[in-house]
């Protein structure tokens, strides 16, 4: 596991630009007009998008835009609960993708992962924070991300979701798109301290 979401985390750093502001505020405006006019089917409220902390990112491979919304902590909704939506180069909308992080119960969350509506991964992580750790580089982005604010137990989330996914390209590209673009400045500078060579 810790071999793919090394690959995970490297792809990202690698294919991901941070665009300029303008450019931001129009695509999240965009977003947000698709998201009001129900273009895209939620399985949370849209009142629970957190369009204030939206990440705005070009993958440099297909000069793409990623829009990566997160939805409000509240409840049962976990942090790395987000939409994506991804546009093309000119700007016009091409698919989405929704993680919905939900607390079970007091020791573990459920994830549910859809791609263009289409649920394609489901299951549990426990919220226990030894549960995930792993030595090495693994265990250094854990609490890199853990002391910018992303529990240690997302990581077990996006490794279930995208570490197996990143055998196949098709995959991977879905996965880089995803959710986990929310966290992209933080997965680089995470990058930057600890690295797999570290």
């Amino acid at each position: 596991m810790a071999k793919d979401m090394n690959d995970v985390f490297q792809k990202i750093s690698e294919v991901i630009e941070v665009i300029d502001s303008k450019k931001k505020d129009e695509l999240i405006s965009t977003a947000k007009t698709l998201v009001n006019q129900d273009k895209i089917n939620l399985h949370l409220s849209k009142d629970d998008l957190d369009f204030d902390n939206a990440v705005v990112n070009k993958n440099t491979e297909d000069s793409n835009y990623i829009v990566a919304i997160p939805y409000k902590i509240k409840k049962s909704i976990k942090e790395t609960s987000a939409i994506t939506l991804v546009f093309d180069k000119e700007k016009d909308f091409l698919r989405y993708q929704e993680l919905i992080v939900e607390e079970q119960d007091s020791s573990s969350i459920i994830y549910r992962y859809y791609i263009d509506n289409e649920e394609t991964a489901t299951g549990t992580t426990p919220i226990s924070e030894g549960e995930v750790s792993a030595q090495g580089w693994l265990s250094c982005m854990n609490t890199c991300l853990a002391n910018q604010g992303l529990s240690n137990w997302a990581i077990g989330v996006f490794a279930a979701l995208c570490g197996a996914a990143c055998g196949t390209i098709i995959l991977c590209a879905a996965c880089i798109e995803g959710p986990l673009l929310v966290y992209s400045v933080q997965i680089m500078n995470c990058l930057e301290d600890c690295g797999p060579n570290k």
